[in-house]
């Protein structure tokens, strides 16, 4: 769209810092939901496969298939698995912000284990509330008063 009206797309080589302030759970849900509904919008197809890419998924899919192709435990590969999933996770944390909490491994965690849940309830539905205000999500992502 953008080489369309004779503009070019250049990108950041750095992150950008962003403040999101304080929130709580359901400010965080409601985000995650918002901007989850949004992708869904703009790219159905890669949508439906997002909880492959997910640590919980294909940490069971790969379980089970090293337990099938190679008789390894499944709570072997489990371990192995989001043991080195989480510290790239965390890696990349400590790259971006350069530090590490105590409290960043149980979020990491209690994120995973919403990241399905999450992902289902953004599925279901196609409106969003942003700022005390609902609206739905048309074909592109673009957003209406519903």
């Amino acid at each position: 769209a953008m080489k369309a009206i004779g503009q070019r797309v250049v990108i950041q080589s750095h992150p950008v810092h962003q403040y999101i302030g304080k929130y709580d759970t359901s400010d965080f849900w409601s985000r995650h939901l918002r901007w989850g509904r949004i992708r869904k919008a703009q790219a159905p197809l890669a949508f439906l496969i997002e909880p492959l890419f997910s640590s919980l998924v294909s940490g069971v899919l790969g379980a089970l298939a090293s337990s099938m192709a190679w008789h390894v435990p499944p709570s072997k590969f489990a371990l192995f698995h989001f043991g080195v999933w989480s510290l790239c996770d965390l890696m990349l944390a400590r790259a971006l912000d350069g530090s590490l909490r105590m409290w960043m491994p149980g979020a990491w965690f209690v994120r995973e284990l919403l990241s399905l849940p999450l992902w289902v309830h953004t599925a279901l539905g196609n409106t969003v509330l942003w700022r005390g205000q609902r609206l739905a999500i048309q074909r592109g992502g673009l957003l209406k008063n519903s």
